[in-house]
């Protein structure tokens, strides 16, 4: 929490003091990174069911229509949405 803290009055000085803009950026960044419990909260990678769909081989298609098997390296991405 108190680095939450210290990361809001930096941003919110900013404008006052002479900061270099990476600090700005960088202070942002970590700012965005703390939930309001002060855990530090890393974005997950956003997947596309969509695209690992699109990504399929006609093969790994109909092995995955007629079975229901996904092949591994889609089970991999998935995992991560």
């Amino acid at each position: 929490m108190n680095v939450r803290i210290a990361l809001e009055l930096l941003i919110e000085k900013a404008g006052e003091v002479e900061v270099t803009a990476t600090a700005v950026v960088a202070a942002i960044q970590a700012y965005s990174k703390i939930n309001s419990a002060g855990q530090w909260i890393e974005p997950r990678e956003q997947v596309s069911m969509r695209d690992l769909y699109e990504r399929m081989t006609a093969q790994e298609l109909d092995i995955y229509a007629k079975n229901g098997q996904l092949p591994d390296w889609f089970k991999a991405l998935a995992a991560k949405e």
